[in-house]
């Protein structure tokens, strides 16, 4: 690639990867085919080019400790068993709010913290089962002896974790990914393209 090389990019000629007049939220240039015609000119004859995506981006987490099991599972995780979750998440936004008390944030840190702490604590302290997966019999003998039980439409996963987890907190923040840990070192994640 040839510093300085002009890219056809509307509005700017100097564009290149690593030029300093790069602009923010400018297309990047990957790659360019340059041919040498019979005059001697250097033309483009092709480029690729990505979308800059700058977002200013957050993270909390929070933590709730739970049982489960995996209906159907051939190995150990068939039976019930307790972790400590951990769910991260992160908000994204391309701008920060402009006016009043909330000015140059994304989002105040103590609203996301709060939301994402209320559903750690939905699930905290209880066994969590997929629908379908006991037996009618069995949820009335664990609610008679007080036990905590949450019914989820899917099996109880990371990766099914943090698909709900982000369809629910979606639904109040700009949430971008959620990632569950199951243990310290194995994690899924989830978020949508925009």
């Amino acid at each position: 690639f040839l510093p300085g090389f002009a890219t056809g990019l509307p509005g700017d000629s100097s564009f290149a990867p690593s030029c300093p007049k790069t602009k923010p939220g400018h297309p990047q240039l990957v790659k360019a085919v340059l041919c040498v015609c019979k005059k001697g000119c250097v033309c483009v004859a092709g480029a690729l080019f990505f979308e800059v995506n700058d977002m200013y981006k957050l993270k909390t987490t929070a933590s709730f400790d739970s049982a489960h099991f995996l209906s159907g599972y051939n190995g150990k995780c068939a039976n019930i068993h307790g972790h400590t979750w951990k769910i991260e998440v992160e908000v994204s936004e391309k701008s920060l709010i402009a006016e009043g008390e909330k000015r140059g944030m994304v989002i105040d840190f103590s609203d996301l913290k709060k939301s994402v702490r209320a559903l750690a604590d939905r699930y905290d302290h209880t066994l969590i089962y997929e629908k379908g997966s006991l037996r009618e019999s069995t949820l009335t003998a664990l609610r008679d002896e007080g036990f905590s039980l949450t019914e989820i439409p899917v099996r109880p996963t990371a990766e099914n974790f943090a698909r709900l987890f982000y369809e629910a907190l979606s639904a109040e923040l700009p949430v971008s990914c959620v990632t569950v840990y199951e243990t310290p070192d194995n994690c899924a994640a989830y978020g949508e393209e925009s």
